[in-house]
């Protein structure tokens, strides 16, 4: 299984950062590899996209809240390589049509923690169990782009939550990492 965590202060109400977790449409422009996100009934649908060198990957995943309560949050679902519709899908896969190895079972973690006279201990999780050629992908991504990521992540959260800034996925597009 491949797994990447952080952990970032925020000076902030606790009440503050529990309602921006709340609305997963402003904590899903935070992220800085989403691309677009749209909400179907109870499943929240995401393009992440990423410069491997010279490649660009684009994925698309899937993700429903199994779990909240007050201060924390957990979400499952499934990540897909976004030509995997196109051109991974077979009539021998698997259940549902899909080769094992075209996606990979995401799991996402998220705990808020108050800290007295400080802020909010925002701690964030994300283990991805994937197979064949996906889980390179996830490798390398881990390895080369996890920790800018997440710095980039934290920094766009303490923007949100300290300053009050209004995010949005056209003002977050940059050049890519």
């Amino acid at each position: 299984m491949l797994a990447a965590s952080g952990e970032v202060l925020v000076a902030c109400a606790l009440e503050d950062a529990w309602a921006l977790f709340n609305r997963f449409e402003e904590v899903a422009t935070l992220i800085p590899t989403v691309k677009s996100i749209e909400f179907r009934d109870e499943e929240i649908w995401a393009t992440l996209g990423v410069q491997l060198g010279i490649i660009s990957v684009t994925s698309r995943l899937m993700l429903q809240v199994v779990h909240m309560e007050p201060w924390r949050i957990s979400a499952q679902g499934w990540s897909f390589l976004a030509e995997t519709m196109h051109t991974q899908i077979k009539k021998d896969g698997g259940p549902d049509g899909i080769e094992k190895d075209a996606k990979g079972k995401l799991t996402i973690h998220l705990e808020l923690a108050h800290l007295n006279g400080v802020g909010v201990l925002v701690k964030y999780a994300a283990e991805v169990e994937a197979f064949g050629r996906l889980r390179r992908i996830y490798q390398s991504i881990l390895k080369s782009k996890a920790p800018a990521l997440m710095e980039q992540f934290a920094e766009r959260l303490r923007t949100a939550l300290e300053i009050g800034v209004d995010v949005s996925l056209t003002s977050l597009e940059g050049p890519p990492l």
